[in-house]
């Protein structure tokens, strides 16, 4: 629809990106509809073997099991959610519970936070070759986009090709 294409705009403007807070990987199918190559990075143990599975068959897109923060080697809580661990995160939940009663938290796993530059050079990753990066809200407030390289000023974009709809799409200069 052409309100579906206006709040993905962005997808054309780039040929990769980094989606943090991965979850199952909901949007793999509309990446790859833009051919993007897509590095997905999901904390939780357990859906991210899930999201593995689902990416098989989409050979730009790969996944990688971190939690990341705006420090490396910290231990940090990850509070697990019910809905297949969709609203999961360091943080608690605030104005969610408003708007999403029936979720809540079920549980906690401790994971080693690690940067975004951190997660590049340990995995041998070129950051060149993203150019969009996709995170939750939560992010914005703990200084992911500052690890950014070369970004533009933070927008929200609502809706954009997340499940979340609140999330922001920080994208890389030219």
């Amino acid at each position: 629809s052409v309100h579906r294409q206006s709040k993905n705009k962005y997808l054309r403007q780039v040929t990769g990106l980094v989606h943090v807070g991965a979850n199952l990987g909901q949007e793999r199918h509309l990446y790859a509809d833009h051919d993007l190559e897509v590095l997905w990075v999901e904390p939780i143990p357990e859906i991210f073997a899930r999201l593995r599975r689902n990416l098989a068959g989409f050979p730009k897109q790969a996944a990688i099991q971190a939690l990341v923060t705006d420090r490396d080697g910290r231990l940090q809580d990850h509070n697990i959610a019910n809905n297949d661990g969709g609203s999961s995160s360091i943080l608690e939940f605030k104005l969610h519970r408003d708007i999403w009663p029936e979720v809540e938290y079920t549980g906690k796993i401790e994971l080693r936070s690690i940067t975004l530059p951190t997660l590049f050079r340990e995995n041998r990753l070129d950051p060149g070759r993203y150019q969009a990066l996709v995170v939750p809200p939560g992010c914005m407030e703990r200084s992911l986009p500052a690890q950014w390289p070369t970004t533009t000023s933070p927008r929200r974009t609502p809706g954009c090709s997340t499940t979340s709809r609140r999330s922001w799409v920080i994208r890389q200069r030219r």
